[in-house]
């Protein structure tokens, strides 16, 4: 042990604890800021994934009128449509609110949401750079008269023909009775993101579950 350490140990053990504590705090303080913040991270993290509820279904949002409460009963609602998929008996539906454009790119390029009310804006954003599915079976078994609608049938780029894309939720009894008029807000499918994934398959059935409930309490032209 060399002079300059010794020297340091004595002066060290010659503080008395109010002094050893002022040394450590000054010295210090930096090194418990980070470790204490550390600790919080690793905290929030372990509570998230306990509280982490994995959803069977998932539905973006794009828009404003929805609030808190009618998100809460739409949920409710469509979870009476689906299956449980991952055995955790109850059926979980997930619907996001997307408010910031950058956050609606990155979920329709990754397909985070199998589904997704959308504006007529980015309706016809994402339609023509073929991000849905063609919906022309479904809706022609409703009532929903498509003549008024036009903006929902388009040819994408790279398409050889046009396709409905889109199903107009003005109207609809299931959110006119949350108080939502849903005008020029529509209801699409994302396209699959790999079809020859099982549980990928498992999604879009129960989102295909949910569209065609949907279009039951469809009106023929509000």
């Amino acid at each position: 042990m060399d002079r300059e350490t010794t020297k340091a140990r004595a002066m060290w053990s010659e503080l008395d604890r109010k002094k050893k504590w002022e040394y450590f705090w000054y010295y210090y303080r930096i090194h418990v800021y980070v470790g204490v913040f550390v600790v919080f991270l690793i905290a929030v993290t372990v509570r998230d994934c306990a509280q982490r509820v994995d959803a069977d279904i998932t539905i973006a949002y794009v828009g404003t009128e929805l609030q808190d409460e009618a998100i809460a009963q739409l949920k409710a609602t469509f979870s009476t449509y689906i299956e449980d998929l991952n055995n955790d008996k109850k059926s979980v539906v997930s619907i996001v609110p997307v408010l910031d454009e950058r956050k609606l790119f990155v979920m329709v390029a990754v397909r985070e949401a199998q589904l997704m009310f959308v504006r007529k804006a980015e309706f016809q954003q994402y339609a023509s750079n073929g991000a849905f599915l063609p919906l022309d079976d479904l809706i022609a078994s409703s009532t929903i008269d498509v003549d008024a609608y036009p903006e929902i049938r388009l040819t994408p780029q790279e398409a050889q023909e046009d396709h409905i894309y889109g199903i107009p939720l003005e109207g609809n009894v299931l959110f006119t009775s949350l108080g939502a008029t849903m005008k020029e807000t529509y209801l699409t499918m994302l396209v699959y993101n790999n079809p020859e994934k099982p549980h990928e398959v498992e999604l879009y059935t129960n989102a295909l579950a949910i569209v065609k409930e949907i279009l039951t309490q469809s009106t023929p032209n509000p």
